[in-house]
């Protein structure tokens, strides 16, 4: 026989403690989905990191050339004049890592004018040095063969700068500089040696074509 106020003292308690029990499964349960759908380290993307690469080398030398000086990677060389062309431009070449592979050219005065190029930088005039801008893709890409000279170069425009863009021998590598004031030409004027007229081309036959050795070099120019 059971009295009536113990009975009653043994349910309350069988209730608070199945209350009890799931308020702590309850709370475990939050804390577990708070923990994994909200982590204490937020993983964001980081933002895009530009640089800027001399070249093959970490370092530089400069080559005084008379009326003008310019800086290239220290493996590089000096070959000389081209006699195979009615222009003779200075003739530089790399000497590492397949050695003659990239070779820059620099023309003065007797400039090629309808020398046709594959890809494009627009450059200006700072005094005696040269302000490059941003390397065009392969011109073939955005030029049309309607207009050609007899040179076989088509009429193109890249950073509203014209040029002509070598149609023929679209596969190759070969980088030129031009202006807004003149096709295949630059104007500076140093300050012992007068005004003189340029024109820059880089041939970059290896299989990763490295541009930045051809801008680096043209922001470095001095005509003295």
């Amino acid at each position: 026989m059971y009295r009536l106020g113990r009975r009653i003292h043994s349910q309350h308690l069988l209730i608070y403690g199945f209350a009890f029990l799931a308020v702590i499964v309850a709370g475990v349960s939050v804390l577990a989905h708070f923990y994994f759908k909200h982590p204490a380290t937020e993983i964001t993307q980081s933002h895009p990191v530009t640089l800027s690469v001399i070249g093959a080398g970490s370092s530089t030398k400069t080559f005084n050339q008379g009326i003008y000086s310019i800086d290239l990677p220290s493996d590089w060389k000096y070959v000389g004049l081209d006699p195979t062309t009615i222009y003779h431009p200075a003739i530089f070449e790399n000497t590492a890592d397949n050695a003659g592979s990239r070779q820059l050219d620099v023309y003065v005065d007797n400039l090629p004018t309808v020398m046709g190029v594959n890809l494009m930088v627009p450059v200006s005039a700072s005094g005696n040095r040269v302000v490059p801008g941003a390397v065009s893709g392969n011109c073939v890409n955005f030029t049309s063969t309607t207009n050609i000279n007899p040179n076989g170069g088509s009429l193109s425009k890249w950073s509203d700068v014209n040029f002509y863009c070598d149609t023929h021998n679209y596969e190759r590598d070969v980088v030129g500089t031009s202006s807004a004031d003149a096709i295949n030409s630059i104007t500076l004027n140093g300050p012992i040696n007068g005004t003189h007229s340029f024109f820059f081309t880089y041939t970059d036959d290896t299989s990763q074509p490295d541009y930045s050795i051809f801008t680096n070099a043209l922001a470095s120019f001095v005509l003295k």
